[in-house]
């Protein structure tokens, strides 16, 4: 979070908010969190985690919908590898972030 001189615009931000562009720090960072607090719990044969899993798949529907306009008979069964793999890469590509909206700057 920006200080109060920094939001004052006394002392410059360490990096501008990126609306337009996204750098590689960032790109890992949104990686990370999907990771780490999507993808983890996504567990389909473990009951205990069943309204998580309900959650996640329906994130990705959207996901596929809605960000890849993805046709609905079109969308992979949830756990396979084209899932990952699609978002991996949309993560990890300049030219994916740029066919949905933002420039990379890497």
């Amino acid at each position: 979070m920006a200080t109060f001189s920094q939001r004052t615009g006394l002392v410059p931000l360490e990096k501008a908010i990126q609306l337009q562009t996204i750098d590689q720090d960032l790109r890992n960072g949104l990686w990370n969190v999907i990771q780490v607090f999507v993808w983890a719990r996504y567990r389909p044969n473990d009951d205990r985690f069943r309204i998580e899993t309900k959650q996640v798949a329906v994130l990705v529907h959207e996901i596929f919908l809605n960000l890849y306009k993805e046709a609905v008979d079109r969308i992979p069964p949830m756990g396979t590898s084209r899932y990952g793999e699609k978002l991996h890469s949309t993560c990890s590509a300049a030219s994916s972030w740029s066919s949905h909206g933002m420039r990379s700057t890497t």
